[in-house]
């Protein structure tokens, strides 16, 4: 990978193909993310929705009576979730440098792995700590990564995990994938060096869940589920 390259702007560009919004114009929710709705989410309650792109997750936690905004930084998203969801709150802005004021979220949510286009590494600390800045001191914040020691258990799982095999690392790392749209630069790491991350950045770790409806233990979670999901709340 040429380290010269702006791998955020890569993944904008790829991610701003009508292709690419058209695969994510879908309605679906992961069991994951229903979990965490259901458990942390009430009418009434103010939500941040970080990466929501074309409205997906946004329209669910709206439909539960949350006051909900959605922010994205790829406008073709954005103008799609307009179009189909007319009565969402869609913003274009840049979920490292929030314009929101301080305190104002019962909840701060970056589902879909969206967190891992940010690069560097730094200014995913910085998505953080402004989650930290603009949720409330009893408020929650979750987000889903790609897991660095996954095991493959997909063809292109594997296909993936082999394209990347001389990048590999147990901490966190970058990897490539290709998609028909273009190349997407995905963040991994292992859920105890990211854990730690969080910490460093002003969180503390609640819950880690895994992608199914089943709960897991921690170690299981750490081996066996590619995308973790990561409850935390202030320290």
């Amino acid at each position: 990978m040429d380290l010269n390259k702006d791998l955020e702007n890569v993944n904008k560009t790829t991610y701003s193909d009508k292709k690419a919004v058209d695969v994510y114009d879908t309605d679906y929710i992961r069991a994951s993310e229903e979990y965490f709705f259901e458990k942390y989410i009430k009418p009434g309650m103010k939500v941040l929705d970080l990466g929501c792109g074309v409205g997906r997750s946004t329209r669910f936690v709206k439909d539960r009576g949350a006051i909900v905004v959605g922010v994205d930084m790829v406008e073709a998203f954005l103008q799609r979730g307009r179009e189909r969801h007319p009565d969402l709150d869609l913003r274009l802005m840049n979920a490292a440098e929030l314009s929101f004021q301080d305190k104002i979220f019962d909840v701060v949510m970056f589902p879909n792995q969206g967190i891992d286009c940010v690069h560097p590494r730094s200014k995913r600390a910085e998505v953080l700590k402004q989650a930290c800045r603009v949720l409330k001191d009893e408020g929650v914040f979750m987000y889903t990564h790609h897991n660095s020691i996954a095991l493959p258990r997909t063809k292109r799982n594997f296909l993936d995990f082999w394209k990347n095999i001389l990048k590999f690392h147990f901490g966190y790392h970058v990897r490539t994938e290709h998609h028909k749209n273009g190349e997407l630069y995905y963040a991994f790491n292992n859920i105890w060096s990211e854990e730690k991350f969080i910490y460093d950045c002003g969180f503390k770790v609640i819950e880690v869940g895994s992608n199914t409806k089943k709960k897991h233990s921690k170690l299981w979670t750490a081996f066996f589920e590619r995308w973790p999901m990561y409850i935390c709340k202030k320290k």
